[in-house]
C-alpha cells in the first residue's frame, strides 16, 4: 500500500489538471503550454498561448531554443493519449 501511495504522490508532482493550469497561467509567467497533437488537432483549436510542438517533433534539437527556467506543460487529446508524456 505504501508503494501505491509514493507512486501516486510522485507523479502528482510532475502533473496538473486543467484547474491547476489556469491557475498557474493566471498568477505566474514561469509556465509555457506546449500542444503535443498533429497540426489538424492543433489548427482546428488549442489553449490560447499554447506553442505547438507535434510529439513525433520532440527531441534535442527541436528542444534546444525552450528556456529551461520555464515550467513546460504538454498536452494531447486526454487521458488515453500519451503524447503530453
Amino acid at each position: 500500500m505504501q508503494a501505491q501511495i509514493e507512486f501516486y504522490q510522485n507523479k502528482l508532482a510532475f502533473e496538473m489538471d486543467p484547474a491547476d493550469l489556469f491557475a498557474a497561467l493566471e498568477t505566474s509567467t514561469d509556465y509555457v503550454v506546449v500542444d503535443t497533437r498533429k497540426a489538424h488537432g492543433y489548427e482546428k483549436e488549442h489553449i490560447p498561448s499554447a506553442v505547438h510542438l507535434p510529439h513525433g517533433q520532440i527531441n534535442e534539437v527541436s528542444t534546444q531554443h525552450l528556456d529551461k527556467s520555464k515550467t513546460y506543460v504538454c498536452y494531447c487529446d486526454g487521458i488515453g493519449c500519451n503524447a503530453s508524456t
